[in-house]
């Protein structure tokens, strides 16, 4: 059951990763960063960032927030909000557009920052070429 994004669901994904995003630990680098998806049934999940020192070894926010959602059994994602910045807005690295691009090619992809604003992209805008293993 596909379900629209609402503006009512975006402010609330924004919401939702703006609040985990307090929750991030990156002492290193001083980026936190939160995630939060939405499934095809409405229910969210969220995640946030957690250094490391082996930078190689950190887990990004939406990579949480997309593990969360399958731990949970969801496998449908309709959307996934990231916030980072006060007030620029943070687009996915290249890993987790890889990470999108399996587990959730057709959602829309919500880059905001802590005020709010955001813009909506497509994974083809954000990963035009990508891998795909066949």
């Amino acid at each position: 059951m596909s379900r629209t994004v609402s503006e009512q669901n975006i402010k609330e994904m924004i919401k939702r990763a703006t609040d985990v995003r307090s929750h991030a630990y990156n002492p290193y680098y001083k980026t936190y960063v939160g995630a939060c998806v939405m499934d095809d049934q409405g229910n969210f999940f969220e995640g946030c960032n957690v250094g490391n020192g082996v930078g190689l070894l950190d887990s990004c926010a939406e990579a949480i927030a997309l593990g969360h959602a399958r731990a949970k059994g969801s496998y449908t994602i309709e959307a996934i909000a990231i916030v980072g910045f006060e007030h620029e807005l943070i687009t996915p690295c290249g890993a987790c557009r890889q990470r999108l691009a399996e587990l959730a090619p057709g959602a829309k992809i919500i880059c905001a920052n802590i005020q709010g604003d955001y813009k909506l992209y497509s994974l083809d805008e954000l990963l035009p070429h990508r891998y795909e293993c066949k």
